[in-house]
């Protein structure tokens, strides 16, 4: 819900009910088992956080990398669990490394064996943008390419950066969208007033929330004011 809020322009925040990190609190199991279209209630804070963050963006700064060794199953559980099966191949799998390549569902569809190894599917010859460019210039290299991702890379053809394809469709279907000078969309959470809710403080701030609501019955008491 917070996601198509901001799309249409507003901002969602997300209910301090939810656990801070992992674990299903009894309110979501209560509330899934009275009406199942409420199972989303069982994403932590900071993942759910974390999923409006990253459902648009402009330079996706923080991509999902795999090394070449990783296989197609790697892949299936990452889609699984974050919903997409494309992302660069870097040397050393992570952000920063020399990019190898890209692997798109196109490439591995119709791969039966998933022990097979992303190096031997993916997608070498590669058209990417140079580390500086602007968001628009990127995209124009984007389009004018007809590719679903474009890496972009510094001079050591390093990867600093990604777009996607889906980003500029989003953008043209929700141009009201709320969103950050970066690009992402808008997204708050709520916490409770308890000692412990300093860490969910913490892990909302490190998700990238916009702004943080003190949820309390009472505006004039001392834990209120302490933790606001």
């Amino acid at each position: 819900m917070a996601i198509h809020m901001a799309l249409y322009g507003g901002l969602g925040i997300i209910h301090c009910n939810n656990t801070i990190d992992g674990a299903i609190p009894i309110y979501a199991v209560a509330t899934t088992t009275a009406h199942p279209n409420f199972a989303a209630c069982s994403d932590s804070s900071h993942h759910a956080a974390k999923r409006v963050k990253r459902f648009e963006n402009g330079f996706i700064l923080d991509p999902f990398c795999l090394p070449p060794s990783a296989t197609l199953r790697e892949i299936d559980e990452i889609k699984r669990k974050h919903g997409f099966s494309g992302m660069p191949i870097t040397e050393n799998g992570n952000l920063g490394g020399r990019l190898l390549g890209i692997v798109t569902t196109r490439d591995h569809d119709f791969v039966q064996d998933r022990s097979t190894s992303v190096s031997s599917v993916m997608t070498r010859d590669l058209v990417v943008a140079e580390e500086g460019c602007s968001l628009d210039e990127a995209n124009k290299i984007l389009t004018d390419s007809k590719k679903g991702k474009l890496p972009v890379v510094n001079r050591k053809f390093e990867l600093v950066a990604l777009i996607s394809r889906k980003d500029l469709r989003k953008n043209r279907d929700y141009p009201h969208a709320s969103k950050n000078a970066s690009k992402r969309l808008l997204v708050g959470a709520s916490v409770h007033t308890r000692p412990e809710d300093k860490t969910r403080v913490a892990r909302l701030v490190e998700a990238g929330v916009d702004v943080i609501v003190v949820d309390s019955s009472q505006g004039e008491c001392r834990l209120t004011a302490r933790t606001s």
